[in-house]
């Protein structure tokens, strides 16, 4: 299912993890999901894998990767980057707002994505 179904282009869109929204940097969302991950267990590791056009994308509780401990939703937004998509399980999608918005850097999040080879 793609976002652009849901939203004008000129919208900007975020995560809400532990009851705060999220942007990424380094990325875009470019398609939401439901998903069932295999574990939960507050892993910093991927949970899981899903499927975006063709390719086999990993999974990650993006709430446990920032330390706010697992998040038990059942929602994944799939983000492009430089080096590939990868996949977050998150409480919702929301319209961005600087005002209340954390920045994410994804190349932080993992310690530098490498491009696929």
């Amino acid at each position: 299912m793609f976002l652009s179904n849901f939203f004008r282009p000129r919208d900007s869109l975020a995560v809400s993890v532990g009851n705060k929204p999220h942007t990424f940097k380094g990325g875009t969302i470019v398609a939401q999901a439901e998903w069932e991950p295999q574990q939960r267990d507050g892993s910093r590791m991927a949970v899981g894998y899903t499927s975006y056009r063709g390719d086999l994308v990993p999974v990650y509780d993006l709430a446990a990767k920032l330390g706010f401990g697992s998040c038990r939703s059942p929602l994944i937004v799939i983000v492009a980057t430089e080096a590939g998509h990868v996949a977050f399980i998150v409480n919702e999608l929301v319209k961005y707002d600087e005002r209340s918005t954390t920045t994410i850097d994804l190349d932080d999040l993992f310690g530098g994505l490498k491009r696929a080879a």
